[in-house]
C-alpha cells in the first residue's frame, strides 16, 4: 500500500490522553484552536492518500472488441464469417454475421488498409509495410511481399490465387499464400488503386489517371480499357459482371459503365464529400463515405440509406450480407450492420 508522509518544521502536535476522557485526545502546544483543524485536515489527507485506485473503467474499455481509435479500413465475410481490419493492427472476427465480435491486435501494429476473403475459407489482410497477413485457424502469420513499391489493396481471385496492386502500375500474385510472389507491371508512373476479378478469367484493376486494365485470362496478359473521363482518381471500384461496374472518388462522384469498361457514364451521389468504399452483393450496390455517408444504388441513381446514425466518423468498409443487410465500418471504431429497405436490383443501363 502507498504510504504519504508529511515533512518540514511546521506545526509540533502531539496527542496525549487525559485521566478523566476514555478517549484521547488533542492538545494544543503551539498553535491554539487552529491546531485541531489542521490535524483533522491532515488525517483526510493521510486516508486519501491510502485509497485504492478503482480500474474498473480501464479493465472495461480493455475487454471490449470495438475501440475508440480503431479505424476500419476493410470488411469481407465468407458465409457466416466476417472480419474487418483496423489500420491500428486490430482484426475483428465475427462467426456470427457481425452480431458478436472477437479482437486481436497483431504484433507490433502494423497498418492494416485491406482484407479479402478466398473462395477456400482464408482470409488475407495487407499492411502498409509491403506484408500479407494469412491466417491459420485464428493464427494470423506475416509473410513480406516481394516488392520495393507501395502497396495499396488486393484481392483473392475464385482460382484462391492472392492479388495485390502497387505502385508504378505494378501488380503482384501469389499462388501459395504469399511464399512466393510474381509481379507484372505496364511500366507506367502510376498507383493502382483497386483489382477485382468476376470469374476464373476476367479482372479488372482501376488506378490513377482513370487508368483501367483488364485481363480476360486469369491475368497472364493485362490490356487498357477506356479510361474513366477527366483523369478521375478511383477510391474505390466494384464491377458486378463483366459488363457493369463502378468506380468512386472525391465529391460523391461516381462513374458507371454498362458494356465492360468501354464507356462510362457519371452519376453523382447526393453529397459533397468522397466516398471511401464501394461493393456489390446479393442484388445491392452500396458506397459509403466521409461524414457517415451511406448511399444505394437503385439501378438508376445513388439514394440515401435510412436509419444511419449520425456521425462525424468517415465510413471506409462495407460489405453486402444479403438483400437487405449490410455491414459498414470507418474511424472512431464505428462498425454496425445495417439495413437499406427492400431488395434492389442493379439495372441494365
Amino acid at each position: 500500500m502507498r504510504q504519504c508522509r508529511t515533512g518540514g518544521a511546521g506545526v509540533g502536535l502531539t496527542r496525549r490522553a487525559t485521566e478523566d476522557e476514555g478517549e484521547p485526545r488533542v492538545r494544543e502546544t503551539r498553535s491554539g484552536s487552529r491546531t485541531a483543524v489542521l490535524v483533522l485536515i491532515a488525517s483526510a489527507l493521510l486516508a486519501g492518500c491510502e485509497a485504492r485506485l478503482n480500474l474498473e473503467g480501464v479493465e472495461w474499455q480493455r475487454s471490449q472488441t470495438k475501440m475508440r481509435f480503431d479505424m476500419f479500413q476493410a470488411i469481407a465475410s465468407h458465409e457466416e464469417r466476417v472480419v474487418a481490419v483496423s489500420s491500428t493492427g486490430a482484426i475483428l472476427t465475427s462467426d456470427t454475421r457481425g452480431a458478436n465480435w472477437s479482437r486481436q491486435d497483431l504484433d507490433g501494429n502494423p497498418t492494416l488498409i485491406d482484407v479479402a476473403a478466398c473462395p477456400d475459407g482464408r482470409f488475407v489482410a495487407l499492411d502498409t509495410q509491403r506484408k500479407l497477413w494469412v491466417v491459420t485457424g485464428d493464427d494470423w502469420q506475416e509473410r513480406p511481399i516481394d516488392t520495393m513499391e507501395s502497396v495499396l489493396s488486393l484481392t483473392c481471385d475464385p482460382r484462391n490465387r492472392v492479388w495485390v496492386t502497387a505502385a508504378f502500375s505494378t501488380l503482384l500474385h501469389s499462388t501459395d499464400g504469399g511464399e512466393t510472389w510474381t509481379m507484372q507491371s505496364m511500366d507506367e508512373d502510376l498507383q493502382f488503386t483497386t483489382i477485382q476479378f468476376v470469374d476464373e478469367d476476367w479482372g479488372v484493376a482501376t488506378g490513377e489517371f482513370g487508368t483501367v486494365a483488364i485481363t480476360e485470362d486469369g491475368g497472364a496478359t493485362w490490356n487498357p480499357a477506356e479510361y474513366i473521363p477527366n483523369e478521375f482518381y478511383p477510391m474505390a471500384a466494384v464491377f458486378k459482371d463483366r459488363q457493369n461496374g463502378f468506380v468512386a472518388g472525391l465529391n460523391g462522384i461516381t462513374w458507371v459503365t454498362t458494356d465492360g469498361a468501354m464507356s462510362w457514364t457519371r452519376h453523382d451521389a447526393p453529397t459533397p464529400t468522397p466516398l471511401y468504399g464501394i461493393t456489390a452483393g446479393s442484388g445491392q450496390v452500396v458506397a459509403v463515405g466521409e461524414g457517415g455517408a451511406v448511399f444505394s444504388w437503385d439501378g438508376r441513381a445513388w439514394r440515401p440509406v435510412a436509419g444511419v446514425p449520425t456521425m462525424l466518423a468517415y465510413l471506409r468498409a462495407v460489405e453486402v450480407l444479403d438483400d437487405v443487410t449490410i455491414l459498414v465500418g470507418g474511424g472512431f471504431g464505428a462498425i454496425m450492420k445495417l439495413s437499406t429497405g427492400e431488395p434492389v436490383t442493379m439495372a441494365e443501363g
